[in-house]
């Protein structure tokens, strides 16, 4: 089954690249890349990210661990938006180190 994932790519590439602008540091540990890679992220032209977006296979990767998407779903669908808070808050702290 061929999905493509170049829009998707292209809208990360974009947010990458802005995370990156503001702060290379940040988006190093955001993005799972050294902030050499973050830095010439930051200076990359809109053509050379529509290059990047043409690989079809997803450039996104879910990092977090397997508990932490089981309490993802699990606040999802118990009908507790306390319970969907409470994980959305552990992420920001996770990402905020």
């Amino acid at each position: 089954m061929d999905i493509d994932f170049s829009s998707i790519n292209m809208q990360y590439l974009i947010q990458a690249r802005e995370i990156a602008r503001r702060d290379a540091s940040r988006a190093a540990v955001l993005l799972g890349a050294d902030e050499a890679c973050t830095s010439v992220l930051a200076g990359m032209s809109p053509e050379v990210l529509a290059r990047l977006s043409r690989v079809h296979i997803p450039l996104v990767v879910p990092r977090q661990s397997a508990w932490w998407w089981t309490r993802l779903v699990g606040a999802l669908t118990s009908g507790r938006p306390q319970g969907l808070e409470c994980v959305l808050e552990q992420l920001e702290i996770v990402a905020s180190k």
